[in-house]
């Protein structure tokens, strides 16, 4: 009997861990790469590959179909790795030289010091500061107001931003 969308066919798909089964209705003529797409979209989606498969069908099946599989991960892993590539590209490390003027980020969470306004109207970024000391790849010393003495000098290149605003006004 076909389906009210026409299709023909259950293809039955075991996990043979977890013994659950998924049940994927097909056309008896289903071409290998429209099989392997359903099978991408439906099972590798929400578990991930497989280690093995094992079908009562004969070996030009499975190899084939893994054929399929194989090559669709592999224009994935193309698309990802140029991709990613671009957006290396783009975001390229924070670098600030000695003298630089830094605006440093005011810690997000509670109980940290909020410099006299609470809430949404807290200032995010303090300053501007001078770069006195590179320490490391990704570290800076700021030379830091009196009233900051309770606080490190030293600070991630994450936590700073670089000040366009001209610090001597």
């Amino acid at each position: 009997p076909r389906t009210s969308s026409g299709h023909d066919t259950i293809w039955v798909i075991m996990d043979q861990l977890t013994k659950s089964a998924h049940f994927l209705p097909m056309f008896e003529d289903c071409k290998m790469d429209r099989l392997a797409r359903l099978y991408l979209n439906e099972i590798v989606a929400r578990h991930g590959v497989p280690i093995s498969i094992i079908s009562d069908r004969d070996s030009r099946f499975t190899s084939r179909f893994w054929q399929s599989v194989q090559e669709i991960k592999d224009r994935l892993k193309a698309a990802h790795d140029r991709q990613k590539s671009y957006a290396d590209e783009k975001m390229k490390p924070l670098e600030f030289s000695v003298g630089d003027y830094v605006l440093l980020k005011v810690s997000p969470w509670k109980g940290v010091v909020r410099f006299g306004k609470k809430g949404k109207l807290a200032p995010r970024f303090i300053g501007p500061f001078v770069i006195i000391e590179k320490v490391g790849h990704v570290a800076y010393r700021l030379d830091l107001l009196e009233e900051l003495n309770g606080v490190h000098d030293m600070f991630h290149v994450s936590s700073l931003k670089k000040c366009l605003a001209d610090p001597r006004l």
